[in-house]
């Protein structure tokens, strides 16, 4: 399958799982939200690298592969703590900044170039980005930035999208060095139980209270689930700037949860700004260079 229509499934997820987790779970502390669904991940990850074959590991996998997970833990941190404590149609959309930041870490890890209309593409999500930030009561050319520096939520949305940037370069390369499949559930495999085990040991998890809820934490696990299948398998076919822009319409879809879900504000704005998103999203699936 083409990576473009991977990387819209993975926006879609990608929104969804944080729809569930904000819809069930907000009136708990931003780490238990989070814990939810990585309870019930572990297994089901755990089952698939019991079940397809593995490959052969290139040299540096493991060290790789070590590092890149406290990378992942920061970014999912920030991400959760956000969206725990801003609204879903302001802070989502602020990821739409990670292919900018990608630019850069996949030139610095991977060596990646873009062409013209790729840099157009991301250019224009980006700036889709910055129209998602407005606001009637807000006036002038900054005040989207002075929204995201007064909006503590925003701000960790935005340390979010950066760390991402990285995680998602020096995933790629370990996918590189393994496959898609194999790299993703033996990250889970140690990603999930490191965190609940360890902010469980730290006394930040009431459990009592996260199982109490356990078929809206199966569904964000089985959507989470999904997101990052598609994602790996997306990021496998495309350079990683290009496929991280399409996943940002996750924002889109953001803002639409947000004004179903939610009965958020600004959501003209919003909306204009996930049009704008769209169409740089377009560039990329017309002029895409596809796999590196």
């Amino acid at each position: 399958m083409p990576w473009f229509p991977l990387a819209l499934a993975t926006a879609f997820f990608a929104a969804t799982e944080m729809a569930i987790l904000k819809r069930w779970f907000s009136d708990l502390t931003a780490v238990e939200m989070g814990m939810a669904p990585l309870i019930f991940l572990a297994p089901i990850f755990a089952v698939m690298l019991a079940a397809i074959p593995w490959p052969e590991l290139s040299p540096g996998f493991l060290p790789l592969f070590l590092a890149v997970q406290p990378v992942n833990a920061a970014g999912f941190l920030c991400h959760i703590s956000a969206l725990h404590r801003s609204p879903m149609s302001l802070t989502m959309p602020l990821l739409s900044f990670t292919p900018a930041f990608a630019v850069l870490t996949g030139r610095l890890v991977l060596g990646e170039s873009l062409n013209g209309p790729e840099l157009v593409g991301i250019a224009t999500i980006v700036a889709g980005g910055y129209v998602l930030g407005m606001s009637r009561e807000r006036r002038g050319a900054l005040a989207p930035v002075r929204a995201v520096l007064r909006d503590s939520g925003a701000r960790r949305m935005l340390a979010a999208s950066a760390i991402y940037a990285l995680g998602v370069v020096m995933g790629k390369a370990l996918i590189l060095k393994s496959s898609p499949l194999f790299f993703m559930s033996a990250t889970y495999c140690v990603f999930a139980p490191c965190m609940v085990l360890g902010f469980g040991l730290a006394g930040k998890v009431r459990f009592r209270r996260v199982l109490a809820r356990p078929l809206p934490a199966l569904a964000a696990a089985l959507v989470m689930f999904l997101h990052a299948t598609c994602h790996n398998l997306a990021i496998a076919r495309s350079a990683a700037a290009p496929m991280l822009a399409v996943k940002r319409l996750s924002g889109a879809f953001s803002v639409i949860y947000g004004g179903l879900i939610f009965k958020e504000r600004d959501l003209g704005y919003r909306l204009l700004g996930a049009l704008v998103m769209g169409a740089g999203a377009a560039v990329l699936a017309l002029f895409s260079a596809g796999t590196p």
